[in-house]
């Protein structure tokens, strides 16, 4: 059989040239570079070219020893076909995809003779000097006509072990393989409740009666708590006077209590309701940064759940005795940047399955742990963002991955397979009964609705028409210059939009996602990240250079005022560091430290700490003032200068805080909005006299029974 190997050194695929040494291609004398899995599938259909390669086989030989779902190896071919320009999937020119079969090469393939082969730098896509450097596709060099998760990772990672490499390499399972698994039979849907409003988080009792779900009544954005009994079909308003954002919720004690979480002003409790409402509800965990995750241990009248106590920490899972109140760490890290932050205990309540992210590397890992004496039995790396898991039984889970999409793993045979329900549905959250009956709720897909307003009355307001595509609309440095616009397709695009001729001009597209952070002075460059990274895209030649280290865990970087630097905050070893990148020279400086953000603003600085707090420095980094806030990081924010001075939006729960800070004065103006009215993701114009920003549309989510999961 052919083997990787087997293969020439060279090989024609088309009109590229694909180099197996440097594991790149060539175009028209133009590097292309590739990540690791493209190549491996990219020789994998040249190998087998000759007849199609289903997704079986690529889970098998490419991805040996992950686990990972139908659609990351789809999302790989799609970077592939990226890079090779083949865009019309109608007709294609380089890989033919057959429904349910798989895929081929259908171009023409032939080995090299290396030594006639010549290559020079093209003058439009230089070869790039860092091996990590993304390369623009030389199709999508010229621009386009006009075109149009989730956030990356839904929502945040908030509710966010090494030992040592002994253990870690004897701890880790790695699956041998990956098998697409068989189909399962279509799920009935009932729908049970209907009623307006947003609904966060859903728990079924234990004779599958009643069903406690928290969420908004339509009338107010207070997430509220709620009981739906399914004998009579009502819904109960319970009493919950002191609380204004419930997420998670749970039974307790035969069903005779309900627990729940309440997060306000930045910290969160944990209270516990009885259910015949003769008392009020009694606060039983107080002051954590952030808690979810909510689980009964009946065997030991005890509630299991992740938290994060400050901003910054790791999250880990403790249990607290109902009884005593004791507090018990579960689960613990030697890193730093680590987030446990799903749990769920097996049926016979001996393990605990845990979803960790480690945020530097940007990977997530279910750990199943032995509650007995805490000792950590499996380990499976996923290759995707999950929300939630579930014990389905002893060796399958329930996942809801970021897209919203239900599906099944089995840890034995290292399958994951989608849930056979509607695609259109996004599926928010799920319960799981005693008879495996699946309680879901159910989203309509969100359409986003780009408005441009008068600033700060928003008495004229203007809708854009830009497409399902789009994901982020922001002022240019010179507003008069129009906006920028990215949005997602097959892969991500930045545009420049007219918002008078409402003509776009395509700039570039990268397969991976990223956020525009800032602009040039001269509005020659720009500041890109993307995986961690921070990046100078250079708009007349279209590339990109990285600015920041490999492996190093970029918050957010900005020009300095000169436009000469470029000043950057890093995590590093529990601490965050500031740099300084030298634009002319490339000098890279480390020059201070404790802040997760550093804002130039006018000879002076805007920084944050990893804690929250926001401070106005002097032109020697010194505090001069301490704003009356808390800022929340790993959710969507966004600071912008502007003429008069300094515009900060951030996410906190379902709330949208706008600040505006005034250079040398300490007062300023604190406003806050519905995050389905504003998205946090709120741009200023350089005047001050319009923002831009988009809405979602209000409907309501409903709450649905499935048939029971064999």
């Amino acid at each position: 059989m052919l083997t990787q190997a087997s293969l020439a050194s060279e090989v024609q695929i088309g009109e590229f040239t694909l180099d197996r040494v440097q594991q790149h291609l060539r175009y028209q004398g133009t590097i292309i570079t590739l990540e690791p899995k493209v190549y491996e599938v990219l020789c994998y259909l040249i190998i087998h070219h000759e007849r199609l390669v289903s997704l079986a086989e690529l889970h098998e030989h490419v991805w040996m020893g992950r686990v990972v779902s139908d659609t990351a190896v789809r999302r790989t071919i799609s970077k592939l076909r990226h890079v090779l320009g083949d865009k019309d999937s109608q007709q294609p020119r380089y890989i033919k995809s057959v429904m349910k079969r798989g895929y081929q090469l259908i171009c023409p393939i032939d080995a090299v003779d290396a030594n006639n082969d010549t290559m020079t730098a093209s003058s439009d896509l230089p070869v790039p000097q860092d091996a990590d450097t993304p390369i623009v596709s030389p199709h999508l060099l010229k621009p386009a006509s006009s075109r149009i998760k989730l956030s990356r990772v839904w929502g945040s990672v908030m509710m966010l072990m090494l030992v040592t490499a002994l253990a870690w390499i004897w701890l880790s399972k790695k699956f041998p393989s990956n098998h697409e698994a068989a189909p399962l039979p279509a799920l009935e849907m009932k729908r049970l409740i209907s009623s307006p409003g947003h609904k966060v988080d859903l728990a079924i009792s234990s004779d599958e009666r009643y069903l406690v779900y928290s969420g908004t009544d339509g009338a107010s954005e207070q997430w509220r708590l709620f009981l739906f009994d399914q004998h009579s079909g009502q819904v109960q308003l319970l009493p919950t006077p002191e609380s204004r954002t419930i997420s998670a919720v749970s039974f307790v004690r035969d069903d005779q209590a309900i627990v729940y979480v309440d997060s306000q002003f930045g910290k969160s409790r944990i209270y516990k309701l009885p259910l015949n409402l003769n008392q009020p509800a009694q606060i039983l965990l107080d002051n954590y940064f952030a808690i979810g995750g909510l689980s009964y241990h009946s065997q030991s009248d005890s509630l299991i759940f992740g938290a994060t106590k400050q901003q910054g920490d790791n999250g880990h899972f403790y249990r607290l005795d109902l009884h005593s109140l004791q507090l018990e760490q579960l689960t613990f890290s030697s890193s730093s940047h680590v987030m446990d932050y799903v749990g769920s205990l097996s049926a016979d309540q001996s393990q605990l399955a845990i979803l960790r992210y480690q945020q530097d590397t940007a990977t997530i890992r279910l750990q199943i742990y032995q509650l007995s004496n805490k000792e950590l039995i499996q380990e499976h790396e996923l290759d995707q963002f999950i929300g939630q898991i579930k014990w389905l039984d002893a060796d399958r889970m329930i996942m809801l991955n970021q897209e919203g999409i239900l599906q099944t793993l089995d840890l034995q045979n290292a399958t994951v397979a989608d849930l056979p329900l509607p695609a259109q549905q996004q599926y928010r959250r799920f319960a799981l009964g005693h008879s495996n009956q699946l309680y879901t709720i159910v989203r309509p897909k969100e359409e986003r609705h780009f408005i441009e307003a008068d600033w700060p009355d928003r008495l004229h307001m203007k809708l854009f028409q830009l497409g399902a595509s789009a994901q982020d609309v922001q002022y240019k440095r010179n507003n008069a210059d129009g906006l920028w616009l990215t949005r997602k397709e097959h892969d991500y695009q930045l545009a420049s939009y007219d918002p008078t001729t409402f003509e776009e001009q395509f700039i570039m597209s990268h397969p991976e996602f990223f956020q525009l952070i800032d602009e040039h002075p001269d509005q020659a460059k720009l500041l890109l990240k993307s995986a961690g990274r921070l990046w100078l895209f250079e708009l007349s030649e279209r590339t990109w250079q990285p600015i920041s280290i490999q492996g190093q865990l970029v918050e957010r970087g900005y020009f300095s005022d000169s436009g000469d630097e470029v000043l950057f905050t890093v995590s590093s070893g529990g601490r965050w560091l500031t740099y300084r990148y030298v634009l002319e020279s490339g000098l890279l400086v480390q020059f201070n430290h404790g802040y997760r953000v550093l804002f130039p603003w006018n000879e002076q600085f805007l920084s944050i700490t990893a804690d929250g707090k926001m401070f106005r420095l002097d032109s020697d980094l010194q505090p001069e003032h301490q704003y009356p806030v808390t800022f929340v990081f790993d959710v969507p924010y966004r600071i912008q200068a502007y003429s008069q001075g300094l515009m900060v939006s951030n996410m906190q729960m379902h709330q949208t805080h706008l600040w505006q800070l005034f250079g040398n004065r300490n007062d300023m103006i604190a406003q806050s909005y519905p995050r389905a009215r504003m998205h946090p993701k709120v741009s200023i114009a350089a005047d001050g006299g319009q923002l831009i920003y988009f809405s979602t549309n209000q409907q309501s989510d409903q709450i649905y029974k499935l048939s029971a999961i064999d």
